[in-house]
């Protein structure tokens, strides 16, 4: 499998060579997007990542991950907070205590930086 690296700008979803170089009639490719300009969208997208990469492959079968939710703000995070699982105490506790043992029983670890 070879790689090429090209140049292009997107627009209404459509892929436009800049410069001399031209777009193969048919490849797979992965997209970057290093700065898209303020679009008038409805906010939610036409197809999920994991379907746009179905079409370029072709097959249906793919590898890619679909992309985490939208971020969410400090207050968000807070009050999805109580309703999260948790551990049961012993556990809890277990979980400490093999914490403390590691940090008891293992070597420092060395600064990347020293």
């Amino acid at each position: 499998m070879s790689y090429k690296t090209l140049a292009v700008e997107l627009e209404n979803g459509v892929v436009h060579p800049t410069g001399s170089e031209t777009l193969p009639s048919k490849a797979q490719a992965l997209l970057t997007i290093l700065a898209a300009a303020p679009a008038e969208s409805s906010g939610t997208p036409d197809r999920s990542l994991g379907e746009a990469a179905q079409e370029l492959n072709g097959s249906g079968a793919t590898n890619t991950l679909e992309p985490a939710s939208v971020a969410k703000t400090g207050a968000e995070l807070a009050a999805l907070w109580p309703n999260l699982l948790k551990l049961p105490p012993d556990e809890a506790r277990a979980f400490a205590d093999d914490i403390e043992d590691s940090r008891a029983n293992l070597p420092p670890l060395k600064s990347a930086w020293d």
